[in-house]
């Protein structure tokens, strides 16, 4: 104890040693008034008298190791808490070295990854578990961003200040930090990476974890579709043909490719799971072969008999600009088209890739930010300076060449994804540009590992899952207007990006479905834990993107791209801290395919039966019959995921449903049974 703080002193491995605050006074006066003896399950609670009030600090030891703490302070009268320092020091007693691999940016999870590496060795993953700093960002209106990090060996957590002072009275957490400790200092890029994911794993079971709600998926694809056909904006006609807008309204850009796949390839899964035919699949199956390119052979981004509509609002807005991931991801869901049947898509997929070949052999598989497509001219090198280009689109473009390889059984297509994966090796943490390409990263990565049985490049689909996970806010804003919305597992669009996006954590979760149910024993337990996970949350924060569940005064009036329809189930592309308007970048119609594509992976239908399910983590159905459900759920066996049995409504009753909890990594039987209370079970 020191005369301002009490610290709690960890000392691990050979020597290592870090202290962690657990409370703090600005100027002197911190007093111990009582410590409660310790209990079975070696918790501890010291009270104390301070400067600032009443304080009260908790700290366990668990089972497996880790440390937690929390500080509650009751104010002994109005307070500004200004210049509050970090909470960590390597040691109290004498300098130390090491080095911080990575921290929170913005809202991403408030952690400090970090290592001590003299005099002693040893790995430490500090985390601040901001969900439980609500009341106080509330009370203060201060965001928790950006408030976990800081260089060594000045790091940890510093609480915000806020623009209000904290009440006289008031009792709130001000710190609830969980400590996970490793012996070893990672060398390797792959050694970082599963490091990482080891003790954000451990250290997950210990923080403020939300049950979703449940949503009707089915209902939303209905309203989605509903009101994209209605929605006159999300519509634009060019020479008597109809496509689609990206956003709601926008009349300063022609339509895009990846808008029109983006939309039609889940309504295609949506009718497979529905097993209904749709019209508007049949319009745009019609309009994507208008986007070929004469004069590069190829698809192109927007399309060519409208590239006069472009206003060069942004540096990438030009007739001939490519941002190298815009060429790809087309290419995606062509394969996927080609997957379904569609001769015209492999038509036009088989017909783009000899030109993509050469661009990648320009670039040696490194690709910049934007170049012209005719010349392969860079227009812009790098994200930011020194950081690279678009670093994770060899793994999107290893995705799309396997794709070709399994449509076609041709060895380049397979050499080419084999030499792009060579271009992730040695790469950590600043492997990430789009997160959605991370994840299709990760997934070519494995299906390489399958093919050729080289663990590297099941190696390096871990450090990709470690880049995605540096990119996920692990904490829900229960601050502004985040309560009224599920935030928990917030997948960032961007490594520097300051809100999520609907269209790109649909994506993130739909690859990491197929990570998940293809690895088989390629996956490790960590990731057992965090990926279905992500799954269950990021899908029930899917719902928090559609105006009607957005508070008037939140959503905005003028997005940065054409205008908002508040009643209309598209979603808006962003939401932010919960004192920042929802949909500054503009209503998404490329969006509006999420929910098409999330009921096809979360639901289905019992053949020779009225019923559906639901379940919040990937499943495989073993066996089914009217009576009887029998199906594996994905997963680590200590967690639980929520499966709804929706039943249909008769003449005498409504539509009922029944809960069930299933654990994962295991099979499960559910009852079908249809005798229900007025309003649905448990």
């Amino acid at each position: 104890m020191t005369p301002s703080a009490l610290w709690l002193i960890s000392e691990w491995g050979e020597g290592a040693r870090i202290a962690c605050r657990l409370a703090f006074s600005p100027v002197t006066g911190l007093r111990v008034a009582a410590i409660s003896p310790p209990s079975d399950e070696a918790r501890l609670e010291v009270m104390m008298s301070s400067s600032l009030g009443d304080q009260v600090a908790t700290v366990v030891l668990h089972a497996d190791g880790t440390i937690s703490a929390t500080t509650t302070l009751r104010a002994v009268e109005d307070l500004r808490l200004d210049g509050w320092p970090r909470d960590v020091l390597p040691d109290l007693e004498e300098a130390t070295e090491g080095l911080v691999h990575t921290s929170q940016r913005g809202l991403r999870t408030g952690l400090v990854h970090a290592s001590v590496t003299a005099p002693a060795a040893g790995s430490f993953m500090f985390l601040q578990d901001l969900t439980m700093l609500g009341e106080y960002c509330d009370a203060v209106h201060a965001s928790a961003g950006d408030t976990v990090g800081g260089e060594w060996p000045d790091i940890g957590f510093a609480l915000p200040s806020g623009e209000s002072s904290l009440p006289r009275g008031l009792s709130v957490v001000i710190s609830a930090w969980r400590l996970a400790l490793a012996d070893d200092v990672p060398e390797k890029s792959v050694d970082l990476a599963d490091q990482y994911l080891d003790l954000l794993s451990q250290l997950y079971f210990h923080i403020d974890r939300p049950e979703p709600d449940h949503v009707d998926w089915a209902e939303r694809a209905a309203a989605a579709r509903a009101d994209l056909e209605r929605t006159e904006a999300c519509w634009l006609e060019i020479d008597g043909r109809r496509y689609l807008r990206a956003y709601v309204g926008d009349d300063n850009h022609p339509p895009e490719s990846m808008v029109q796949l983006a939309v039609l390839v889940p309504l295609l899964e949506q009718s497979g799971w529905s097993r209904e035919g749709d019209s508007l699949i049949d319009d745009l199956s019609e309009r994507w072969a208008d986007f070929h390119d004469d004069r590069t052979g190829m698809i192109a981004r927007w399309l060519p008999s409208a590239e006069d509509l472009l206003d060069g609002g942004e540096e990438h807005e030009g007739p001939r600009i490519m941002d190298s991931w815009y060429l790809f991801h087309p290419l995606l869901n062509l394969a996927r088209l080609a997957q379904h049947g569609d001769k015209g898509a492999r038509k036009m997929l088989l017909g783009s890739l000899d030109r993509v070949i050469d661009i990648a052999h320009h670039f040696a598989h490194e690709w910049p930010v934007f170049y012209d497509i005719d010349t392969f001219e860079v227009i812009k090198a790098e994200s930011e300076p020194g950081k690279g280009g678009e670093r994770d689109v060899p793994g999107l473009y290893a995705h799309v060449m396997l794709q070709a390889h399994e449509l076609t059984g041709e060895q380049r297509y397979l050499d080419e994804a084999l030499a792009a994966a060579g271009a992730l090796r040695g790469k950590g943490f600043e492997l990430a540009y789009q997160m959605n390409n991370v994840a299709f990263g990760m997934v070519a990565l494995l299906r390489l590992h399958k093919i050729t049985g080289d663990s590297e490049w099941l190696d390096i689909s871990r450090v990709m899952a470690a880049c995605l996970f540096d990119n996920v806010g692990l904490w829900s804003i229960r601050y502004g207007w985040g309560p009224v919305r599920s935030t928990f597992c917030a997948v960032f669009p961007m490594p520097g990006a300051p809100y999520t996006a609907a269209y790109e954590e649909a994506e993130v979760a739909g690859a990491v479905v197929t990570y998940l149910t293809e690895a088989g024993d390629a996956l490790s337990p960590t990731l057992a834990v965090l990926l279905p996970e992500l799954i269950r949350h990021v899908t029930a924060k899917l719902d928090a993107y559609y105006p009607p569940h957005i508070p008037h005064d939140v959503l905005t009036r003028a997005p940065k791209t054409g205008h908002v329809e508040p009643d209309a189930w598209i979603p808006v592309e962003d939401v932010g801290d919960g004192f920042e308007e929802a949909g500054t970048v503009g209503q998404e119609v490329y969006g509006a395919g999420i929910a098409f594509s999330t009921v096809a992976r979360t639901c289905a239908r019992i053949d020779e039966s009225d019923l559906r399910f639901s379940c919040e983590y990937p499943f495989e159905i073993v066996r089914a019959s009217v009576n009887q459900l029998r199906l594996y759920v994905y997963g680590d066996p200590r967690l639980k995921a929520r499966l709804r049995v929706m039943y249909p409504a008769s003449e005498d009753q409504p539509p009922r449903w029944r809960d069930h909890w299933v654990a994962a990594g295991q099979e499960s039987v559910i009852p079908l049974k249809k005798q229900l209370a007025p309003s649905g079970a448990r």
